[in-house]
């Protein structure tokens, strides 16, 4: 009974903790500029795709002993992309002279690019995905160098897949297609994985990876279906010619990295989803409390519910949540009724109150030493008790939190001058 009845309550919280983690999601999007990151990689990827596909061209011409003319074919197999250069030229140019100065031209741009891209992926990802200690400078200079070669074989076997994957056939369809996203959520999960990896936390990397590269997958996935039965992009080319393939080309980019960095802000609200969870509820106990007003974003985090359902503890009048001088460090926010605070005995005149959207014991967290103060419920007060790695996960991660901590600071220190100088 009590396995279905945990079932049946994980079951009702389902769809709105979903509902809120797609919100913490985009606000992590927009808040950290993503989309501008998105930009970043879809050009970097570009600029790298294209000596990539003439190497590949003139390497298949020289291994295959084919001419420039059926090397360009090959290419063409790639789509919009193998459209955008004249690659036939290019290519008979290639082989013609043997490689030399042709040859080390775009094996220079190839590393060249590679690195724009590498980097502006790196730091897209760090922004959402924080390392928790930053990597020394050669550090950082071998990583960078190693996702550089990394992406390039990517690309390289990426494109090998696109040219060769319509020779293998399963029940009269190419497995093209299936092979490319394969190979693309395989570069989204390691992507992730290895952004989100920490000591003693692999094992929810591995579920966050694999929850963020899915959506942003998924997603990139049911646009390019949905782009398709839209419009024709064989008429579009026979349109606008080159450029419209680049424009489509382009346009299926920057859609992709927007859903890479959209997986990536999933995947890092899957891995502290209840910091990000709580921010999102003490903010809009606040707002309610200064405002009384309740929008769509308090009527969606003001519950208590779900995941935060755990936190959640009741107090009754006169009972005491802790004493002066206990080494407990549990933080306490305030979600309706009042706190009394007591130097001494608790049954003496309190020496303030703390109300809804308030914390308090929160002084000893921050400072090591005992508890500076009794504290005890006056009237029932309902309360969220946070453990200290919670709490610290909160001041990370909502910037808010600390605004609202250090005017309940500056507001504690006004008051007591006050009754000193009263004294």
């Amino acid at each position: 009974m009590r396995f279905t009845e945990t079932l049946r309550r994980k079951a009702a919280a389902g769809p709105a903790s979903a509902a809120q983690a797609i919100f913490i999601c985009m606000d992590l999007f927009g808040r950290h500029g993503l989309g501008n990151h998105a930009a970043a990689g879809a050009y970097g990827l570009l600029f790298a795709a294209a000596p990539s596909l003439l190497i590949v061209a003139a390497a298949l011409a020289r291994i295959l002993a084919v001419s420039p003319a059926a090397a360009a074919a090959l290419i063409r197999r790639v789509g919009s992309l193998g459209t955008v250069f004249d690659t036939e030229s290019l290519v008979g140019f290639f082989v013609s002279t043997r490689g030399g100065v042709a040859g080390v031209i775009s094996l220079l741009s190839l590393f060249w690019t590679a690195r724009i891209f590498a980097l502006s992926l790196q730091r897209g990802l760090c922004v959402v995905l924080p390392r928790e200690k930053a990597l020394n400078p050669v550090s950082g200079t071998l990583v960078s160098l190693g996702i550089e070669v990394i992406l390039i074989l990517f690309i390289i076997a990426f494109l090998l897949v696109v040219i060769f994957g319509s020779s293998l056939v399963k029940a009269g369809e190419s497995l093209t297609l299936p092979l490319s996203f394969l190979m693309v959520w395989v570069f989204v999960f390691c992507a992730y994985l290895a952004a989100s990896v920490r000591r003693g936390r692999t094992l929810d990397a591995l579920r966050a990876s694999l929850w963020g590269s899915l959506f942003s997958v998924g997603c990139f996935i049911l646009l390019f279906f949905l782009s398709r039965f839209i419009f024709n992009p064989t008429r579009y080319n026979a349109l606008y010619g080159a450029l419209g393939g680049l424009i489509i080309v382009l346009a299926s980019v920057y859609f992709f990295f927007n859903m890479f960095y959209l997986g990536a802000a999933l995947c890092y609200t899957a891995l502290h989803f209840e910091a990000l969870l709580f921010a999102k509820f003490s903010d809009a106990i606040a707002s309610a409390s200064a405002r009384g007003l309740v929008g769509l974003q308090q009527r969606l985090f003001l519950s208590a519910r779900g995941a935060l359902k755990k936190y959640r503890r009741v107090f009754e009048d006169g009972q005491v949540l802790f004493y002066k001088g206990d080494t407990s460090k549990d933080v306490y926010f305030v979600i309706s009724g009042e706190a009394a605070v007591y130097l001494d005995r608790v049954d003496a005149e309190p020496i303030a109150l703390v109300g809804r959207g308030k914390f308090f014991g929160e002084i000893n967290t921050l400072v090591s030493g005992g508890r500076s103060a009794s504290v005890a419920a006056r009237g029932t007060l309902e309360t969220m008790m946070l453990s200290p790695a919670l709490f610290a996960q909160v001041l990370k991660n909502d910037p808010a939190t600390n605004s609202r901590l250090i005017a309940g600071f500056s507001e504690r220190l006004k008051k007591t001058n006050e009754r000193l100088k009263e004294a």
